[in-house]
């Protein structure tokens, strides 16, 4: 019972992550028509806009292994989250699953953290 339990806990956060990243792009590409002389809101909302989606993809692929039958804790540690995106990787085409979700969350990872960094340099 408790897996179904955190299986849909991980799926509300995926949608939950997925709608605050797309809000907070809005907001700050509203600030940014509004003054356009302010760069970096619109930069900031960008950096959210990918991180939303980093999140939101890897809480589906938290939602997928739970579902599977892997051991998803709330409270998870950056180790055994590499593990577990390990045998995603594995376990994904036996499943019927896309990698893309994994690759994707990784790529809008690094593109968030690019669009951050930017933000600083400015």
């Amino acid at each position: 019972m408790a897996t179904g339990t955190n299986s849909r806990y991980f799926f509300y956060a995926f949608v939950i992550s997925l709608a605050s990243g797309g809000c907070l792009f809005c907001v700050f590409l509203i600030h940014w028509w509004l003054s356009p002389t302010q760069q970096t809101g619109l930069l900031f909302g960008t950096a959210m806009l990918f991180g939303g989606i980093a999140n939101s993809l890897a809480f589906l692929v938290f939602h997928r292994m739970n579902s599977a039958g892997f051991e998803v804790d709330i409270w998870r540690w950056p180790l055994k989250d590499f593990r577990l995106y390990a045998e995603y990787w594995r376990i994904a085409p036996l499943k019927g699953w896309s990698r893309c979700v994994l690759a994707g969350a990784l790529v809008s990872f690094g593109i968030a953290a690019a669009f951050l960094f930017s933000v600083v340099w400015t």
